[in-house]
């Protein structure tokens, strides 16, 4: 028989069996592999977002916000309106319903020419302490 020329036997069911199941395994592990990198960048990445302060725009100011029936609330006591359009971002950059927040948080916010709040951003544990310091420094005239 040539050599050069194709057989038309198939091989052994057993080696045709090794083959597949070699090959199938081989995938099983990239999918795994694949997986675990997926699963470790979507647990890190929040963490490494909430150890960046976010940067807000110079003429916002720091107040504790207490929703009422929106567009109402109170900032510090003080009865106020949201604009049209006035949006609430939570601690990770992302839209929330106003009438989700139940309680008493500490926000950065911005007023339109009205006076109402046009947008407020839900301050974390460290823009928190970052917007005291920055409160004190400005009442001492640094």
């Amino acid at each position: 028989m040539d050599k050069n020329r194709p057989s038309n036997r198939r091989p052994a069911a057993g080696a045709a069996s090794a083959t597949r199941l070699q090959a199938l395994h081989g995938g099983r592990r990239s999918l795994v592999l694949c997986t675990l990198a997926l699963a470790v960048t979507f647990v890190a990445y929040p963490q490494a977002a909430q150890a960046q302060l976010r940067t807000f725009p110079q003429n916002t100011k720091v107040g504790t916000l207490q929703m009422g029936n929106f567009p109402e609330a109170q900032i510090d006591g003080k009865r106020i309106q949201f604009s049209a359009g006035g949006r609430i971002m939570n601690e990770n950059n992302m839209s929330v319903i106003p009438m989700s927040i139940e309680r008493a948080v500490r926000i950065r916010y911005r007023l339109d020419g009205t006076g109402q709040v046009m947008m407020a951003w839900i301050l974390t544990a460290q823009e928190t302490e970052a917007a005291k310091a920055d409160a004190a420094s400005q009442r001492s005239g640094n």
